[in-house]
């Protein structure tokens, strides 16, 4: 499989801001243990790559700034009118390194076992929160309080100054900046 990486023109075929080599590179500057260059590592960081994109992509957890480059275009970024906190406007053919690292990061974490986008049941009757059995007590987390979504605080973080778009349901409040 070939990777097609987003080269700044909002490629409807693009699967990923970065490159496996990217990945290398940043996880090797970091003593972070990658799969070995070649088959089958590259492709289990294409593979992880991909993942992480798709988990980028959610519109239930990610609302991005701005607008996309063009309405076909395969993953978030490249981005048009994207205004930051102080009123620095990102080029539209730019991928922005904060948005980069958190996809480095989280295919990292698919890496290391982590799945992304668990499938959890919306039913609390299928969890049992205590039970007790003679001597022996047990109590589980409580389902009803845990959203299905893995937080990696590290990718939250790299993200925020790049979340708050109009599609954003709290968004009902218009902000100016002085250019």
């Amino acid at each position: 499989m070939a990777l097609i990486v987003e080269n700044g023109t909002g490629l409807d075929t693009a699967q990923s801001a970065v490159s496996v080599a990217e990945v290398r590179t940043w996880a090797g500057l970091r003593g972070i243990t990658v799969p070995a260059v070649g088959a089958p590592g590259d492709l289990e960081i294409e593979q992880a790559l991909i993942k992480a994109m798709d988990y980028l992509q959610s519109p239930n957890d990610f609302c991005y700034r701005g607008e996309l480059l063009n309405a076909t275009q395969g993953i978030p970024f490249p981005r048009k009118c994207l205004y930051f906190e102080d009123g620095s406007l990102l080029a539209d053919n730019v991928v922005p390194n904060n948005f980069k690292t958190a996809q480095i990061r989280l295919a990292l974490a698919v890496l290391s076992g982590i799945d992304l986008m668990p499938t959890i049941s919306g039913n609390a009757t299928d969890y049992v929160t205590e039970e007790k059995v003679g001597p022996i007590e047990i109590k589980y987390a409580d389902p009803t309080k845990y959203n299905g979504r893995t937080t990696i605080t590290a990718v939250d973080s790299l993200l925020a100054s790049l979340l708050g778009g109009d599609c954003c349901p709290s968004a009902n409040f218009l902000k100016v900046f002085r250019v």
